[in-house]
């Protein structure tokens, strides 16, 4: 199976590779770090599950925006691009998805700061039957 992560942070790209590596088998990863190549690389690959930063710089150097999950989501639904989708972000980032409707996206949300995190990783990975 094949799963894009769409994080800019090292430590926390590592964390969550971990915790899949460790709970599952016959997985290989693919990393974006800028919300531009996330698009690029839903639009040319085939990926079986999106593991989501919300706060991304849109180019490399770029500034942090804090819409660039957001602009990932959007083109998602745009381009109807079939993904479950993992998003892993801040508390506050979820106050701000609530006001979207990605009613095509199978999806689900857990912060890294959570202390259930890697639980909830684990649990959506299995009941979606995203890995098999």
């Amino acid at each position: 199976m094949k799963i894009l992560i769409s994080e800019d942070i090292d430590a926390k790209y590592e964390k969550i590779k971990k915790v899949i590596d460790d709970n599952f088998d016959d997985i290989s990863f693919n990393r974006s770090k800028q919300t531009n190549n996330t698009i690029r690389e839903l639009m040319t690959n085939q990926y079986d599950l999106l593991i989501q930063d919300m706060q991304l710089p849109n180019t490399h150097n770029g500034s942090i925006d804090t819409k660039g999950g957001i602009n990932v989501l959007n083109q998602i639904n745009y381009r109807n691009i079939d993904i479950p989708v993992i998003i892993c972000s801040s508390i506050l980032v979820r106050k701000e998805l609530d006001s979207y409707s990605y009613t095509n996206i199978p999806s689900t949300f857990f912060s890294s700061s959570s202390s259930i995190w890697k639980k909830d990783l684990i649990d959506f990975i299995n009941n979606n039957k995203v890995l098999s």
